[in-house]
């Protein structure tokens, strides 16, 4: 007659012994074994050490519509400069009065927030002044209220050389983007840099250490990449004409992490390796009790019934 498997149980072997003995030592060096090797393999890739995170952000920005512009014509001892930025050099200057014909910002996503900022200026020249150099200052208000209230005024610069046969038009295209040389505190109010940029000193503006000193800011902008289109051919009569189109791109802003942070980060790492050793650590114990090397007491669970007949027919 056949026989047929009509239930299976699994029994479990438990190994008992004091605690003075070789075999709970040999059990408390596994566990050691198992939990310190991954803190110090985190400690040797510094691990610990993750005091920065990255966030996208889209800053909140909004042209101040102050602005300075310096053309470098054929007389090289009267450069044009017009603007709502008051200029005062000692030297005698040709001030013009320039013409803002068109200052859009767009927020093309309606979020709230703009996206770009599109600016014409047209000024008047003499019949034979031919534009060779350009310099403009374009002001703003630059924020980020993501993870942090981070308010400063900012600057795009833009600087273009042209031919020597002069130019009628300049049309510019860039980003306006952010550079931080240090991490921003999250959750917190920052105004280190919510001072105006171009600052009088006796009646006198010195662009100069005004490029200096915004250099040296920890946060600030530029405008990158910068692509510029000159067009050449002006009218005696025709005045020469700068176009700017900048885009406010989405920035990765590097932020202090907070402790909690640390601290979340420091424990994935930890249990990932964690896991594998724990396992390697069972594998060790089961295998050192099962083949006898490490003496203790066993007991069964469940236990055995013994009278039950080896056989059944």
């Amino acid at each position: 007659m056949a026989i047929y498997q009509l239930h299976s149980q699994c029994v479990a072997c438990k190994y008992r012994n004091s605690f003075f003995s070789g075999a709970f030592v040999f059990v408390v060096t596994c566990l050691l074994l198992a939990f310190i090797p991954p803190l110090l393999i985190i400690h040797g890739y510094d691990g610990f050490s993750r005091q920065t995170e990255f966030q996208m952000v889209k800053p909140n920005v909004h042209f101040k519509h102050e602005f300075l512009l310096i053309l470098e014509t054929n007389e090289m001892e009267l450069p044009t400069v017009c603007g709502t930025i008051a200029f005062h050099p000692l030297t005698s200057t040709n001030r013009h009065i320039c013409s803002v014909t068109k200052v859009i910002e767009e927020d093309v996503d309606r979020d709230g927030k703009n996206d770009k900022i599109d600016l014409e200026l047209e000024i008047p020249l003499i019949g034979n002044e031919k534009v060779q150099y350009v310099k403009l200052f374009l002001l703003f208000d630059y924020k980020l209220t993501q993870l942090s209230d981070f308010t400063m005024e900012t600057m795009g610069f833009i600087e273009k050389e042209g031919s020597c046969a002069g130019g009628s038009r300049l049309d510019i295209f860039g980003d306006l983007r952010l550079l931080l040389k240090e991490p921003l505190v999250p959750y917190a109010e920052d105004m280190r840099y919510d001072y105006p940029i171009f600052k009088a000193d006796n009646d006198m503006i010195d662009i100069p250490s005004i490029l200096r000193a915004y250099s040296t800011r920890n946060a600030s902008t530029h405008i990158f990449p910068m692509n510029a289109l000159w067009t050449i051919g002006r009218g005696p009569s025709d005045p020469f004409i700068l176009t700017v189109s900048i885009n406010y791109t989405d920035e990765q802003v590097m932020f202090h992490a907070s402790i909690f942070k640390q601290i979340l980060w420091v424990w994935i790492q930890y249990l990932a390796l964690l896991l594998p050793f724990l396992y390697i650590s069972k594998m060790l114990c089961s295998w050192a009790f099962k083949n006898g090397i490490i003496s203790a007491g066993v007991v069964v669970d469940p236990p055995l019934i013994r009278n039950l007949p080896k056989k059944m027919y």
